[in-house]
C-alpha cells in the first residue's frame, strides 16, 4: 500500500486526473503535495510535521 503511494507523490501532477475529486479535495491533495515535494528540498514543510506516505494517507483521511 506505501508503494501505491509513493507512486501515487512520484506522478504527482497526475494525481488530480486519476481520483475524481471535489474542488476542496483537488485543492488540499495540491496543498500536500506542494509541501511534500519542498520539504524535500527545502525542508519548507517543517511545521507539518509528515513525509511522503503520510501526506497521501492524511489526505485520503480527510475526503
Amino acid at each position: 500500500m506505501q508503494d501505491l503511494f509513493n507512486t501515487i507523490l512520484d506522478q504527482s501532477y497526475c494525481v488530480l486526473e486519476i481520483i475524481p475529486l471535489s474542488i476542496a479535495s483537488q485543492i488540499w491533495i495540491f496543498f500536500c503535495i506542494f509541501y511534500t515535494q519542498n520539504y524535500k528540498e527545502k525542508k519548507v514543510a517543517n511545521w507539518i510535521n509528515f513525509d511522503k506516505n503520510r501526506s497521501l494517507v492524511l489526505t485520503l483521511e480527510i475526503l
